[in-house]
């Protein structure tokens, strides 16, 4: 009995979210990311030819589909081979073409390193970043991304866990 008055209650809000989204601006775009990330891993079990302690540095390309709403908030998901995620960003400065956004996001990691080792599940960033507008269709974009994977990696006679991830990353959007 519950369980329907739950589904009642979530397609009322629904539909009402929808009626509503007549009234709202909202300006779709598509964007592509390329990011620099380090992270801090620490190695525990059977670490004979492993350091205990390592940074590992990588590269990503990533693309983003995602609108803004109301000129202050920006909802988008993204994604690479390795991650896909949900993002929501709000902007507090909107003037002279330049706009500075915070936000966060939730998303799903799956990296198969090997056949020995493997990292599945969620993780969840921060991140400050800087938009500016070149023309009324494409925005240059730069920002930092503080991400923490919420799972360790499992490997033959090892766990490698992950405590943070720094990421820069510069991109560019197509505002419809």
């Amino acid at each position: 009995m519950n369980a329907k008055f739950i589904k009642l209650g979530l397609i009322t809000t629904l539909v009402a979210s929808l009626s509503q989204a007549e009234e709202l601006k909202i300006d779709p775009f598509v964007g592509v990311e390329y990011g620099y990330s380090k992270s801090d891993y620490k190695y525990k079990g059977n670490t004979l030819y492993l350091a205990s302690d390592e940074d590992i540095s990588s590269t990503s390309r990533t693309i983003k589909i995602g609108a803004f709403i109301e000129n202050d908030h920006r909802v988008y998901v993204n994604g690479d081979n390795l991650y896909i995620g949900a993002n929501y960003d709000y902007i507090y400065y909107n003037e002279n073409n330049l706009k500075l956004l915070a936000g966060g996001g939730i998303g799903y990691v799956n990296v198969d390193n090997d056949s020995r080792s493997s990292t599945k599940g969620i993780g969840l960033n921060i991140s400050l970043g800087i938009l500016y507008s070149v023309h009324s269709h494409v925005d240059l974009e730069m920002g930092y991304r503080y991400a923490i994977i919420t799972p360790d990696t499992k490997a033959s006679g090892y766990t490698i866990e992950t405590s943070n991830t720094h990421n820069i990353f510069a991109g560019i959007n197509y505002n419809f």
